[in-house]
């Protein structure tokens, strides 16, 4: 898929010039950094569906909680 998007001058700069140490184009890079953005954003997610931890499982959490924290007494 091709898109056209506007990049501030100083950011077009800095990109150029990583481009050039590591001869890739600009396209690359901006493929390189998508990448590397939606693999952080999916790690994320991954990490937040942790929290559904009595989503499948009968147990009430309050009293789950409340069962855990007798131990305590």
């Amino acid at each position: 898929m091709r898109t056209i998007i506007t990049i501030p001058n100083e950011q077009a700069k800095y990109i150029d010039a990583i481009c050039q140490a590591e001869h890739i184009s600009r396209a690359e890079f901006i493929r390189r950094a998508l990448e590397a953005h939606l693999k952080e954003l999916q790690d994320l997610s991954s990490h937040l569906n942790a929290f559904g931890l009595f989503k499948s499982n009968p147990i009430d959490s309050l009293s789950y909680q409340n069962k855990i924290r007798s131990e305590w007494e």
